[in-house]
């Protein structure tokens, strides 16, 4: 352990201290704080996610370079935002249409469900001046007033990983990243992408162009009165509930226990760096009149897979690869070998209460899917040809928003979704989702809500319940029981099981906000012992108390306080662990520099016992990371902005195992137990409205 973990441990402890008991004179945030930082750290889902920014981050950054109109008719680009229900939405509209267009932000304080948390996260987006976002110019216009940007971002592993003999990697440790962007409010943006992934090689070998992954896109919306959309290039498409076709912002199970409908926007840019999961080629939605609207795409792809020869000598894939590293000879020799072909089309009817959808999706392989045969792939989908079909909806009846889908595969499989968000009383909310997924329904896009990773093999019924009181409280909770009626990879029998999690808010705006979080997820699986025909019930339990604060110190500083307590349980086994964080925030209202610094300190027996934690990254990098063994995790992140065009940031992470000698495996693996990562960025903005914010 070097010995910046001694001194780590004496501040660590003292500011823990502090937090405990820390009193003062608390100040509004200043306004030039990224509207994100606040939005994105009591989001923490119950999974890994890192790299570029997910999917809705592109409208985060758009409305509040731009804040949409609440008095336009369209109010769907809201949907988008991870702070806003659907239920929340659909009570604006109400409101409009019964007292007319608002007149005062202040007057979402008078509608139901809108609560003074959910808008001071929401103002940054929102505005009621009319701009030029609400007229659409010809294109030569667009073009001379839209704004541009390039980033450069560098990052790099400073210990020496596993590039040995035994395992060569093609190429240098960087990671690269190149983007550049340019855009027209919300009516035209185009971009490209590039990217190298440590390891990869650059300009040589496997990769003589360049760069590893290139990626391109271009999309114009209101195109003409027919032709509200036309994509080309590489996009995420996503139909009704994602029980057919799903991708981009994924719908599950976090802190906005509301949050269960997926955003309705069709059709997406793919912005970020993620290798996997998009598509490339055209997308276009046709509009007859303001009822029926006609969406379209077709995709071509070469994809990563593993290719074997079957039982009859002919060429197969065993399994997509959606990861995108190309490091090793091994993946190297399994980059784009599969050419892919996918076309979807959706029919949507729209009245005023809600909209009715048909759609239609088929795929076709160059080498047939051919899993390696298990129990429990038994029902995946084998072939080259996959078409599926499927039927969405969702209405408003008074108080209570109805949404669901419908799909079947052509092997006449089904899988179905559906939910409710109902208003009980102005201060009370209820969301309802039930699905059963068939364990033979075949979908390789799907991405609904669920338990599992695939629409497959899944029973369930979540309800959640949100109320408030008084304008600072808010408790809210729910309740998921599930059955997969089927085996599971690594999971050998059936399970059933729950989840529960209850959360209690309280805030005062602009000075701190806290709350309390209890969260228990228990399965049963059914297990014959080898050697015994008695089958046994096998009990797993994870439990998780979480207490989170953030604070206002002054105009310039926040100060973020994590403590985690959990317990894992198998049998009659039992593992229990904590994590304490600390961040400190500073945005000044003036000045070029602001900056994050986080020291955090997990005592865990290993993954069974993980916390997840969101990180203050570089601008359009995203992470939610999950803390486990033991040890100290810091890092400090400078932003740097000498003028309105350019911001410089610079960022160092590092993680201190004190009981591991080595961590990851494989490429991935690093020995010794310190983890140090450099992370350089430059941003170059011009044109239009770029030095604004």
């Amino acid at each position: 352990m070097i010995p910046f973990s001694r001194v780590a441990s004496r501040w660590t402890l003292t500011l823990f201290g502090v937090c405990s008991f820390f009193v003062g004179r608390p100040q509004p945030p200043t306004s030039q704080t990224p509207a994100w930082e606040y939005t994105l750290p009591a989001l923490d889902q119950f999974q890994e996610l890192e790299g570029d920014y997910p999917s809705w981050w592109d409208a985060l950054l758009e409305l509040q370079r731009h804040p949409i109109n609440l008095n336009q008719s369209d109010l769907s680009l809201l949907t988008e935002l991870p702070i806003l229900t659907t239920s929340q939405l659909f009570r604006l509209q109400q409101h409009i249409r019964a007292t007319g267009p608002l007149l005062s932000l202040y007057e979402l304080q008078a509608i139901p469900g809108f609560d003074s948390l959910s808008i001071q996260r929401l103002l940054p987006y929102v505005t009621l001046d009319r701009d030029a976002s609400s007229t659409t110019p010809a294109l030569g216009s667009m073009l001379r007033n839209s704004r541009h940007q390039v980033l450069l971002r560098w990052s790099r592993y400073l210990e020496p990983g596993a590039n040995t003999p035994g395992n060569p990697l093609a190429g240098n440790p960087d990671q690269v990243l190149v983007r550049w962007q340019g855009s027209y409010y919300q009516k035209l943006s185009w971009g490209l992408t590039a990217e190298k992934d440590r390891g990869e090689a650059f300009f040589r070998g496997s990769n003589p162009q360049g760069f590893d992954y290139y990626s391109a896109h271009l999309q114009w919306q209101h195109l003409s009165r027919r032709i509200p959309l036309l994509l080309l290039g590489d996009f995420t498409a996503s139909f009704g509930q994602g029980v057919l076709l799903g991708a981009g912002s994924r719908v599950g199970k976090s802190g906005q226990v509301m949050q269960v409908k997926r955003p309705t926007r069709i059709f997406r840019p793919h912005r970020s760096a993620t290798e996997g999961g998009y598509l490339r080629g055209a997308a276009l939605t046709w509009t007859w009149n303001a009822a029926w609207h006609l969406h379209v795409f077709y995709s071509q792809l070469r994809e990563d897979a593993r290719l074997v020869d079957d039982s009859e000598g002919q060429r197969a894939a065993s399994s997509l690869l959606l990861d995108g590293f190309h490091r090793t000879p091994l993946e190297i020799a399994r980059k784009g070998v599969l050419p892919r072909q996918t076309m979807g089309l959706r029919v949507s009817h729209t009245v005023r209460q809600g909209q009715v959808g048909v759609q239609a999706l088929t795929e076709r392989l160059r080498w047939p899917l051919d899993p390696t045969p298990a129990l429990y792939n038994q029902f995946y989908f084998r072939g080259q040809r996959l078409t599926g079909f499927s039927i969405d909806y969702s209405w408003q009846w008074r108080q209570i928003h109805a949404f669901g889908e419908s799909a079947w595969s052509d092997n006449g499989a089904g899988a179905h979704l559906a939910g409710a968000l109902l208003t009980l009383h102005p201060q009370m909310d209820l969301s309802m989702v039930f699905r059963h997924y068939s364990p033979k329904y075949q979908a390789l896009r799907a991405d609904p809500f669920e338990e599992g990773s695939q629409a497959r093999n899944e029973t369930g019924l979540y309800l959640a319940l949100v109320g408030r009181w008084g304008r600072s409280w808010e408790w809210q909770g729910y309740l998921d029981v599930y059955h997969h009626p089927w085996l599971r990879y690594q999971v050998q029998a059936p399970t059933r099981g729950w989840e529960s999690r209850f959360r209690l808010t309280t805030q005062r705006r602009h000075h701190y906000l806290t709350y309390l979080e209890w969260r228990v997820k228990t399965e049963e699986m059914t297990q014959i012992p080898p050697g015994k025909y008695q089958p046994i019930i096998i009990l797993t339990q994870r439990q998780q108390l979480r207490w989170h604060l953030e604070y206002h110190w002054s105009k310039h500083w926040e100060w973020r306080c994590r403590f985690d307590w959990g317990q894992y349980q198998e049998g009659n086994s039992r593992q229990a662990g904590y994590s304490l964080v600390q961040d400190l925030l500073y945005q000044p209202m003036v000045g070029p520099f602001s900056g994050a610094i986080r020291i955090a300190y997990t005592h865990s027996p290993g993954y069974n016992v993980r916390f997840y934690h969101y990180e203050s990254q570089v601008l359009q990098a995203f992470s939610i990371l999950p803390y486990y063994h033991r040890g100290w995790r810091w890092y400090t992140r400078v932003r740097y902005r000498p003028a309105a065009a350019f911001t410089i940031e610079g960022r160092v992470a590092q993680t201190l195992w004190l009981n591991q000698s080595e961590i990851g495996s494989g490429p991935d693996a690093i020995p010794g137990g310190r983890r140090t990562q450099l992370t350089l960025q430059l941003l170059y903005q011009w044109g239009g409205d770029a030095g604004k914010k």
